[in-house]
């Protein structure tokens, strides 16, 4: 069982190492004075930050399935209380 959590962290490392190497490569493109904006060049930009969100998604969700990450946009408990509480007294 170990060896299969240490090839998980080693597959994920690799993914965000590809996903960082995208997003360094698509900044690289911008920056340089080669980028004129035309259309290969946000062609060439646009699928680099899809490459990066694609090698990046399986990292992700594998550290929010592990605890590691939490969900900005999820409500607290404290005000998932509040309502219920609410909703109680109204039922009364």
């Amino acid at each position: 069982m170990p060896e299969i959590k240490k090839e998980i962290v080693i597959l994920n490392l690799l993914l965000i190492l590809l996903s960082v190497g995208t997003l360094a490569f698509a900044a690289w493109s911008v920056i340089s004075d080669q980028f004129r904006a035309g259309t290969d060049d946000l062609f060439l930009l646009f699928v680099c930050l899809l490459l990066a969100l694609l090698f990046a998604l399986s990292p992700l969700m594998w550290a929010y399935q592990s605890g590691l990450l939490r969900n900005p946009l999820k409500r607290k408990a404290v005000q998932e209380d509040k309502t219920t509480e609410k909703a109680s007294v109204a039922t009364r």
